[in-house]
């Protein structure tokens, strides 16, 4: 017999039992058949009788359960798989309701642009992250992600692992970025193959009018590339240079591209130890210097650089006494890591904050007594990261 579901509709099977007849049992019955199951005591010839009566009836209806178990498996397995088949209709066409749809694709892009890893999250382009997996997901993300050059600007490549794959995913990349301000963060590696590395950063190097941020790792053989770009750097406002290896970072040459780079405002070098390759810089137009190295090398910047803004001075050298004293007329926030070096620098009357090192606040006190700009909205007993842009450190 089948019937219809009153919530639903849908059918309903229903089954015949068969007729069981079980022969009624007395309590003194019930209590010993289960003294028998107990035991390994044969039955008497009347218990015997009752138990050949019984058994037939209950495995018909075990044979009953059976089919009927069977059944509702069956059936629960349709039921499963409309469920499936349902689920997947249900969120289809909510799917096509979604805001999302909606949303102009100018939010979208805004969106994107916070997925974009950092520079220290990176060692070069990587298809399982943003932006490339942005352009995976659907047919409009994909032409939002490829429409929007923004996402595609910043190119870091570590020496060690540029191989054909990734110069064939740079040269995408950069073709993505079109005519935007690009962000080259280029750490050459001497360990690394030095042929594909020229070859790539030669690539990147035809676009260098549009480098807008250069952080550069150097090696020997990668200087002369560097300094052929002299005069090709017009949109590069901020710089960050380090060596591969410093017993190397001393030329006979500077390297002068940087000394005719008009738009150049925020500098960054390290140099931890010995002497360093020269680069002149066009410092006039500085606001914000970050270095580390010998106090020579700050000392020879900064006199020609009166609207430093920001300055990080990180250095493991002291000023000879009776040293130059250097005028930072705009400064708003020094960061030094030699509090002897407060003596050396005339900046305003006030500044926005001070940032130091010290052994013993004694050593503090008595260079904060000779220091002219007071007072100081804030003091800090550490100084920010020297980089101007996030540079991962070399793999060990």
């Amino acid at each position: 017999m089948t019937s219809t579901c009153s919530e639903c509709g849908a059918l309903k099977i229903a089954k015949e039992e068969p007729n069981l007849v079980v022969p009624v049992t007395t309590s003194w019955t019930l209590a010993r058949l289960q003294q028998l199951a107990k035991s390994n005591e044969p039955p008497n010839d009347s218990e015997t009788a009752f138990l050949r009566a019984v058994i037939p009836n209950t495995a018909a209806r075990l044979t009953c359960l059976e089919d009927e178990i069977s059944q509702l498996k069956e059936r629960l397995e349709l039921l499963e798989t409309e469920r499936a088949e349902v689920t997947n209709y249900h969120s289809s066409n909510a799917a096509i309701l979604s805001p999302l749809r909606r949303m102009p694709s100018e939010l979208i892009a805004e969106i994107f642009s916070w997925s974009l890893p950092t520079a220290d999250e990176m060692r070069g382009p990587d298809v399982k992250k943003s932006p490339w997996v942005l352009a995976q997901v659907g047919s409009r993300w994909r032409k939002i992600s490829l429409s929007t050059p923004s996402l595609w600007t910043l190119v870091q490549v570590w020496g060690e692992d540029i191989d054909d794959s990734m110069i064939k995913l740079v040269r995408k990349q950069v073709k993505r970025a079109r005519a935007r301000k690009l962000k080259i963060h280029f750490y050459a590696a001497e360990d690394g193959d030095s042929a594909v590395q020229l070859e790539l950063f030669d690539f990147l190097s035809e676009r260098c009018a549009e480098w807008e941020e250069l952080s550069v790792q150097l090696t020997p053989a990668l200087v002369p590339r560097l300094g052929a770009l002299r005069g090709r750097l017009p949109s590069l406002q901020r710089l960050w240079i380090q060596w591969d290896k410093e017993e190397n970072h001393v030329g006979d040459d500077p390297i002068r591209c940087f000394e005719t780079a008009s738009s150049l405002v925020d500098v960054g070098m390290q140099c931890e130890s010995g002497p360093f390759t020269s680069v002149p810089l066009a410092t006039y137009q500085l606001t914000s210097y970050r270095l580390q190295g010998p106090w020579e090398m700050h000392q020879r910047v900064l006199e020609m650089a009166p609207n430093v803004v920001e300055a990080q001075i990180v250095t493991s050298s002291l000023p000879e006494a009776g040293g130059t004293i250097l005028d930072l007329l705009h400064l708003r926030r020094l960061y030094v890591s030699q509090p002897k070096v407060l003596d050396f620098i005339r900046a305003p009357a006030s500044l926005d904050e001070l940032g130091f090192w010290w052994d013993t606040p004694e050593s503090v006190v008595d260079c904060l007594d000779h220091f002219s700009p007071v007072p100081v909205q804030s003091y800090s007993d550490c100084i920010p990261e020297v980089y101007p842009t996030p540079v991962p450190r070399q793999r060990s």
